[in-house]
């Protein structure tokens, strides 16, 4: 995937910017994303002008098994 393609003209516009992605790509992604000096945030954490980009998991948290005993 090519950050500039996440990066590219959408972020310099207004507004916030969710990239929905498998669960199982989300390590990927981040690093991608750090390696390509996006800051990115988690779900439910507050966007601010610097940082309006959420990697959000394709399974709702409450969907995904918790660790730990029940």
């Amino acid at each position: 995937m090519s950050t500039d393609r996440v990066g590219g003209d959408s972020l310099r516009r207004e507004g916030s910017i969710g990239l929905i992605a498998a669960d199982a790509r989300i390590p990927a992604l981040s690093e991608a994303l750090a390696v390509a000096g996006m800051a990115y945030l988690s779900p439910g954490e507050e966007t601010t002008a610097e940082s309006r980009l959420t990697l959000v998991p394709a399974t709702p948290r409450t969907s995904r098994p918790r660790p730990g005993p029940p």
